[in-house]
């Protein structure tokens, strides 16, 4: 609201210095500058950013410009690209065949060139000159159509991106709803909620879709993702010609995909999961149903690429299992030789210390049990006999844990001065 204010006192300014101006032309210039500038300003600050009158166009993308919600026409913004006729993105200034492919340089270098309008393009008749023979015999140059082209040139746009589309609100820019999900540089899945839009991307970009239960040969059911290379190649189709483009593209692929899964075991595909792709798009392309999405949809199914098979959780449980098994196998193995060798070693020290090396292991052995588990030291060779001296007139079988230990921590304490 202030910028149209201001524009509204440029505008006043304007008319004050028209006035003025027939007594000072430089005040007149100088009111026209201003108004020049605010106008600008409020054109690329206001306008443009909020569609009235003026939109910008983000390079690689396209608007469609309704009037009354019909379809008016198309607005671009890619370097080297424009529409044809049918709104299909095709390259800016190239001669093309009928079949959207760029003539062969020769003919345009050897021919004579007839060329007219042709709605948003220019049409070509290619003449070169040709030796016919005629029934007669005699041979004879003539002049023949050698090819047919087309040529699409999108006008030049001095401010880039920022195009004036019609007179707001008859004109308006054409808004939709789209929902996404796609695929970040390092491969994680990045979910896009439902947004509004006011344009539609023509570059290549890739899109996740999940195929779940396709079943293989063995009927074995598998989650499949999958990770889409697409482009639009005519916004028009994509738009008006079916409800959601993304959602139809990726519902009419799920058959293909679950024809190809069938045809062998989840162990085999696991192996060739790169195979799998190109087999899916054969079978698209089999079916005539890449060629749909192109002329139906105005969508390019560029490339199937297979980004994990799932299968189910109890299936992987078992097949997980052996695998499991074996290294709990080898786990105890290593376990039991490094018991072994301690074993070894510990009790090699302590049949080396005779009766020392006894005390010094039971110790340790009664220090590591619980409370109960000192019933165990008391039927050891000479223990009853040491207890009853320490302890005279009392059972073995009630001393207390901390009475043994402080017992063989004596023993021991003579063991070593002896």
């Amino acid at each position: 609201m202030r910028w149209l204010m201001l524009w509204l006192v440029s505008l006043a300014g304007l008319v004050s210095a028209g006035i003025v101006g027939l007594l000072n032309i430089w005040a007149f210039l100088g009111g026209m500058v201003w108004f020049g500038v605010v106008t600008f300003l409020l054109v690329w600050y206001f306008l443009a950013p909020a569609n009235r009158f003026f939109t910008f166009v983000k390079e690689g993308t396209a608007k469609i410009v309704v009037r009354g919600d019909k379809f008016e026409r198309v607005l671009i913004q890619w370097e080297g690209y424009t529409f044809d006729n049918e709104w299909n993105v095709v390259p800016a200034g190239v001669w093309l065949d009928r079949d959207g492919q760029p003539l062969d340089p020769e003919i345009l270098r050897d021919t004579r060139i007839e060329v007219e309008r042709f709605g948003r393009g220019r049409f070509a008749r290619f003449i070169g000159e040709r030796r016919i023979t005629g029934e007669d015999g005699t041979e004879e140059v003539r002049e023949v159509v050698v090819a047919e082209g087309f040529l699409y040139q999108e006008p030049w746009h001095p401010f880039g991106g920022l195009r004036l589309y019609g007179l707001w609100p008859i004109h308006d820019i054409y808004v939709y709803s789209f929902q996404w999900t796609g695929v970040a540089e390092d491969g994680s899945i990045v979910r896009h909620p439902r947004e509004t839009l006011d344009y539609i991307l023509l570059r290549d970009d890739v899109y996740y879709a999940r195929i779940e239960e396709c079943e293989d040969k063995n009927l074995l059911p598998l989650d499949i993702e999958l990770v889409l290379t697409i482009r639009v190649i005519n916004p028009y189709r994509a738009l008006f010609n079916v409800q959601n483009w993304l959602e139809t593209v990726i519902n009419r692929t799920r058959p293909a995909v679950r024809d190809a899964i069938t045809s062998r075991e989840y162990s085999e595909w696991i192996t060739q999961i790169e195979q799998l792709g190109d087999e899916i798009f054969s079978r698209l392309e089999t079916r005539e149903l890449a060629r749909e999405f192109t002329d139906r949809y105005g969508i390019e199914l560029r490339r199937i690429q297979v980004k994990n098979i799932e299968p189910p959780a109890e299936y992987r449980e078992k097949t997980l299992a052996p695998y499991l098994a074996d290294l709990d196998r080898r786990a105890i193995v290593i376990r039991a030789d490094a018991e072994k060798t301690r074993i070894g070693v510990e009790y090699g020290a302590v049949r080396d210390m005779g009766d020392l090396g006894q005390l010094i292991r039971t110790l340790e052995a009664l220090e590591e049990s619980p409370a109960q588990g000192a019933k165990w030291v008391v039927p050891l060779p000479g223990m009853a006999e040491i207890l009853s001296k320490v302890f005279p007139g009392r059972a073995p079988d009630t001393l207390t844990r901390e009475e043994l230990i402080r017992v063989i921590q004596e023993e021991i304490g003579k063991a070593r001065s002896g």
